[in-house]
């Protein structure tokens, strides 16, 4: 699951997010927008606050941050309970 998808269905905010795993916006959504390179520990924060549904290939997205419509990822956001990933 792309890293914005898994925002989005979480219903967080880009700011909740980059606070859940103590990095600030600005270097979150260059990450995801593509414009720089994850650190290795970056990645593995990722992994862990999404209890590994992102993977290191799914954290940046060429397009930036854009919020996919639901029926795009409606199948990927079934496939997971909430409560397995609220932490």
């Amino acid at each position: 699951m792309k890293l914005r998808d898994y925002i989005w269905a979480m219903g967080m905010s880009h700011e909740e997010f980059a606070k859940k795993i103590r990095y600030s916006t600005v270097y979150l959504g260059n990450v995801m927008a593509g414009t720089l390179n994850p650190g290795p520990k970056f990645i593995e924060d990722v992994e862990k606050a999404t209890h590994g549904l992102v993977q290191p290939h799914e954290i940046s997205c060429k397009k930036g941050w854009m919020l996919p419509k639901k029926e795009e990822i409606q199948e990927e956001i079934e496939q997971f309970t909430f409560a397995e990933i609220a932490n």
